[in-house]
C-alpha cells in the first residue's frame, strides 16, 4: 500500500499489496459471523455497521482489480478463468450440498418436499448461506468492462451524480415492476455504486476529509434508518428485510471510514507476524472458505441443537457455536491448501 498521509489510502497497483489479502481475510470472517450470530444479538452490537459491509468491500476490491490498470486497459471477462476459479467450484459445491440435504431427508425420513427443495435450488440460485454471492460476482465480472466507457468519458463530481442516478433508478425500477426477492437478491443492482467506489479506489484512493466524513455521517444515518426503524421510501428505495443496508447510500462510510479502520487494524496486527500472515491466508483463500461455509451453514442448526443439549445455556452455546463455527470453516480450509503448496513444492524440488 502507498499511503502518503495518514487520512489517504492508495493501494498497490503494479505489485502485490498484501493488505487487500488481509483485508479479505478480516471479510470472510465476517461472512462466518453474519451467517451465524443471531439476529436481536446482531442488532444490540450494531453489526450492520461493522459486520454487514464484508460483501461491499469484496465487490470493491474486484472492482479494483478490474480498474487498477487504467480504464482504458480493462479487459472483457475472462470466462475460461471465470469458470475455473469461480463458477465450476461452486457447482461442485452445490451438488454436494444439494445431495447432502436430500440425504439428511432420507436419514429423517423427510421425503414430502424434495419437488419444493429441486424449485428452491433453482428458484435463488443454489443452496447455503450466500449462494447469491457467486452470481453477483459474474455479473460484475461481465459488466465492468461496459462500465468503463463511463470512467473514460466523465470525471469527479459529474461521473458521482451519473452513478447515484443509476442507482436510484435501478431501485425504482425494483418498486414499479414489483420485483420479488429471489429476483432481487441474484442481481447487482443493489451494489451498483460500489462500481464508482472501487474506480475511485483504483485510481485516486480513498481520503478521509471534511467532505467524506461528511458522507461518512450520512451513510451511517442512512443505514441506522433502514435496519433499526420501520420508516420506507418506497419509491426511491426497494425494501429487502435482508438488504436493508445494501443501498447506494449506505456504502460512502464502508469506502471514506471502515477502510481506515480496517487499515488501522492491519497496521496493528502486523507487528504479529504469524497471526498478521494467517489473516493474509484467509484472504488468499477467501472463495474455499465461502463455499466451505456455504455447506456447513446448512447444517449449522444441528450443531447448536448438539450444544444446547449438550450445555443446556443457550447464552454459553450461542457463543460457543460462534467461535467453533468460525474455526470449522477457516482451519480445515487454510490447512488443506497449506498442505497443497507443501506437496506442490516437494514435485517442484
Amino acid at each position: 500500500m502507498n499511503n502518503n498521509s495518514n487520512n489517504i489510502i492508495l493501494l498497490k497497483r503494479d505489485e502485490y499489496d498484501p493488505f487487500i489479502d488481509f483485508l479479505k481475510g478480516i471479510c470472510i470472517v465476517l461472512v462466518i459471523l453474519t451467517h451465524c450470530i443471531p439476529y436481536t444479538i446482531k442488532r444490540d452490537l450494531f453489526f450492520y455497521l461493522w459486520g454487514k459491509p464484508a460483501v461491499p468491500i469484496f465487490l470493491i476490491i474486484q472492482v479494483f482489480h478490474a480498474y487498477k490498470k487504467g480504464v482504458n486497459h480493462v479487459k472483457r471477462a475472462n470466462y475460461e478463468k471465470l469458470w475455473q476459479r469461480i463458477i465450476k467450484p461452486f457447482i461442485i459445491a452445490q451438488v454436494f450440498l444439494f445431495f447432502s440435504i436430500i440425504c439428511m431427508k432420507i436419514a429423517t425420513g423427510n421425503l414430502d418436499n424434495i419437488s419444493h427443495l429441486i424449485k428452491s435450488t433453482l428458484k435463488y440460485g443454489g443452496n447455503g448461506s450466500g449462494s447469491y454471492y457467486p452470481w453477483i460476482y459474474i455479473q460484475f465480472a461481465v459488466i465492468l468492462p461496459f462500465f468503463a466507457c463511463f470512467f473514460q468519458k466523465m470525471k469527479g463530481f459529474v461521473l458521482a451524480v451519473v452513478f447515484i442516478i443509476i442507482s436510484i433508478f435501478l431501485e425504482m425500477i425494483c418498486n414499479i415492476v414489483s420485483m420479488p426477492i429471489f429476483m432481487y437478491r441474484l442481481l447487482f443492482f443493489r451494489y451498483t455504486m460500489l462500481i464508482y467506489l472501487g474506480y475511485l479506489l483504483a485510481t485516486k484512493g480513498y481520503s478521509l476529509n471534511l467532505k467524506t466524513f461528511l458522507l461518512s455521517i450520512l451513510s451511517v444515518f442512512s443505514v441506522l434508518i433502514f435496519e433499526y426503524t420501520n420508516y420506507t421510501f418506497s419509491l426511491f428505495i426497494y425494501s429487502a428485510p435482508s438488504w436493508n443496508s445494501c443501498h447506494w447510500i449506505c456504502y460512502f462510510y464502508i469506502a471514506f471510514f471502515l477502510f481506515f479502520i480496517f487499515y488501522y487494524l492491519y497496521q496493528r496486527i502486523g507487528r504479529h507476524i504469524k497471526i498478521c500472515g494467517y489473516v493474509k491466508k484467509m484472504g488468499i483463500y477467501s472463495y474455499e472458505i465461502f463455499l466451505f461455509q456455504m455447506i456447513y451453514f446448512d447444517f449449522h442448526k444441528y450443531v447448536v441443537k448438539f450444544f444446547l443439549w449438550l450445555i443446556g445455556n443457550s447464552i454459553i452455546t450461542y457463543m460457543f457455536t460462534i467461535i467453533i463455527s468460525v474455526v470449522i470453516c477457516v482451519v480445515p480450509v487454510v490447512t488443506y491448501k497449506d498442505y497443497q503448496a507443501y506437496k506442490q513444492q516437494q514435485r517442484s524440488w
